[in-house]
């Protein structure tokens, strides 16, 4: 998910809420609308948006077994598919040297095969529009990729 913001002064401005992780759920919303949204759900919606993060980073480390490390915080997780002698991810100098083509092929197959979409590479983010199912389906996607590019 990506907020477009906009700010003046102490006011923010939410232009366009794009969800980048599920093509399906693709939204624009009216400013006003948003902003009420948030307002209203407050504490509660980031709560929420925090433990499906949570659980999504626990789920993939999980699954991967030793193979990656989930990093990320709140809403968002990125998957670091470990080489060589990387046993860590403390910072950028690390993360980049994880295996890059192991994360493009996995976020490839969750397009192709079960259209959740990830720009490839990139990290992944929950929005207010996400539920435990999307947790679900990406646990099924990878339970897939496992399957068909065993190490």
């Amino acid at each position: 998910m990506f907020d477009v913001l906009k700010l003046k002064a102490t006011t923010v401005n939410i232009k366009v809420k794009f969800v980048a992780n599920w093509s399906d759920k693709l939204e624009i919303q009216n400013n006003d609308q948003e902003i009420v949204m948030i307002k209203n759900k407050g504490n509660i919606l980031y709560e929420r948006l925090n433990m499906l993060g949570s659980k999504t980073r626990k789920m993939l480390d999980k699954k991967f077994a030793g193979d990656v490390i989930t990093t990320g915080a709140g809403s968002l997780f990125l998957t670091h598919f470990l080489k060589g002698k990387i046993t860590e991810i403390k910072n950028s100098a690390d993360a980049a040297k994880c295996n890059i083509q192991k994360l493009h092929d996995y976020h490839f197959h969750m397009i192709a095969n079960d259209k959740i979409f990830f720009l490839p590479g990139k990290l992944g983010a929950f929005s207010d529009v996400h539920t435990n199912s999307d947790i679900t389906a990406i646990m099924k996607s990878t339970d897939n990729f496992l399957t068909k590019f065993k190490k």
